[in-house]
């Protein structure tokens, strides 16, 4: 079985999932969008893996077709995905996307990936599991801030301050150990020291936005490298009558957007730069 799944901490917690179900019958791929397109292509063009299950990615245009076909010949493909600007991909019998819950819950590709394992019967619920996956979500989706559930937040500032390899290892030995979830003394040393950093660089971050006013929309434009998505929450916060927040990367050449606004989907802004997932969040590279 493959797995393709996103680059992210909701991504890289379905892998989790996926190894802790399957173990070695699993191969995980945590790929960027770009990266999984394409692998994707690969895919197609050599039909190399008949079993492939996708989570926090999606799909489009002519991959449709593909994974048709190599479902006609054979294969098996199954995809999972939170994602608005995917939504229709559910006229599909190998894809389930789903937004929010019946009773009104955002969610992510790890929770809806989690209930799939239950389900199918190859992982067990457990205390520590729960609470891990609904960390998870609530980061993915930003209703860490308004819960002022910490854990979530130093969840992904842990993946980046390692290795996928050892933050998939240490989670994974949690969950396999311990009865609840907690940091050890190391990494609470860890996420100490780079709570101190950030705070410093938005800090810095602050005193250089400038606005501009772009397709009716008031935006706030900074020049940022790191903490995209905290920074552009507090810039948000702190600069409310902005619509979003725009970050560029220089370096990288990636644009960021950013709103803490309910009645703004940057997604809409950004299918007119030829991109666009999420409603709060988007990021794309540029030329």
């Amino acid at each position: 079985m493959e797995l393709y799944t996103h680059n992210d901490l909701d991504g890289i917690s379905c892998g989790i999932l996926a190894k802790l179900a399957y173990g070695k019958k699993v191969n995980v791929s945590y790929l960027s969008i770009g990266a999984f397109h394409h692998k994707l292509s690969k895919v197609f063009e050599t039909k190399e893996a008949a079993n492939i299950f996708v989570t926090d990615l999606s799909v489009q245009g002519e991959e449709i077709d593909h994974i048709n076909q190599l479902i006609d010949e054979g294969g098996s493909f199954t995809l999972i995905d939170h994602h608005q600007s995917a939504f229709e991909l559910n006229e599909y019998d190998w894809a389930t996307v789903t937004v929010e819950s019946s009773n009104g819950i955002k969610e992510c590709a790890t929770s809806l990936y989690y209930r799939y394992l239950i389900n199918e019967g190859t992982l067990k619920e457990s205390t520590i599991l729960n609470e891990y996956v609904e960390h998870v979500r609530q980061y993915d989706v930003w209703d860490w801030e308004k819960n002022n559930n910490v854990i979530a937040k130093q969840l992904n500032d842990l993946l980046t301050l390692m290795s996928f390899e050892e933050y998939e290892s240490r989670i994974r030995s949690k969950i396999e150990s311990d009865e609840e979830f907690t940091f050890d003394q190391f990494e609470s040393n860890l996420l100490s020291i780079e709570e101190e950093r950030m705070n410093r660089y938005i800090s810095r971050k602050k005193r250089s936005v400038f606005q501009v006013e772009f397709q009716n929309h008031l935006v706030g434009i900074v020049y940022a490298d790191s903490y995209i998505s905290e920074l552009g929450n507090t810039l948000g916060k702190l600069y409310s009558h902005l619509d979003y927040i725009a970050i560029l990367n220089l370096g990288n050449k990636r644009l960021s957007l950013r709103t803490i606004h309910d009645h703004i989907d940057v997604s809409k802004v950004a299918s007119t730069l030829h991109g666009g997932r999420a409603s709060k969040s988007f990021r794309s590279n540029f030329n």
